[in-house]
């Protein structure tokens, strides 16, 4: 093999080795954070679930979670999304244009809802309580549409 096919087999792994390299998905450290609000989910003494509206959308959600509210440009103006956990435990969400509550995607099931964020990367992310395990999951935009795989934050 000649230097010159060395050298451009060695480059095209190299580009290779790059172009598979993940994205960090993490939610990012000191950088921006969009606005959240919490609203408590209370249907009174012995209720297990209670309904919520968000954006116009009503949906029944599990008893001494929260509804997160997020206001992703961070212009403390309106909301531009909203989660929740279901009494079954399902994470849900909603969006101006939705059309209703909307089940997120990949199998999530959660206590409560935990916070917002944007990755490392700059994608947006949401993180969920599970109080089996005590751990915090978190879930992150795809750059296409849709959100990806849940993982422990």
């Amino acid at each position: 093999m000649s230097v010159m096919a060395l050298v451009g087999a060695m480059l095209a792994v190299g580009s290779t080795a790059r172009a598979a390299d993940k994205v960090d998905p993490r939610p990012a450290v000191g950088g921006p954070t969009p606005t959240v609000t919490k609203i408590p989910v209370s249907g009174g003494v012995s209720t297990r679930s209670y309904d919520a509206t968000c954006f116009g959308y009503t949906g029944t959600f599990k008893d001494g979670s929260s509804i997160l509210v997020v206001d992703w440009e961070d212009a403390n103006t309106t909301a531009d999304e909203c989660f929740g956990i279901s009494p079954g435990r399902a994470i849900w969400h909603a969006w101006p244009g939705s059309g209703s509550w909307v089940q997120m995607p990949n199998n999530g099931r959660a206590d409560d809802t935990w916070s917002a964020y944007y990755s490392n990367d700059g994608r947006r992310g949401v993180s969920v309580y599970v109080a089996a395990s005590g751990n915090v999951w978190c879930s992150t935009r795809n750059f296409g549409p849709g959100w990806g795989a849940w993982f422990i934050c």
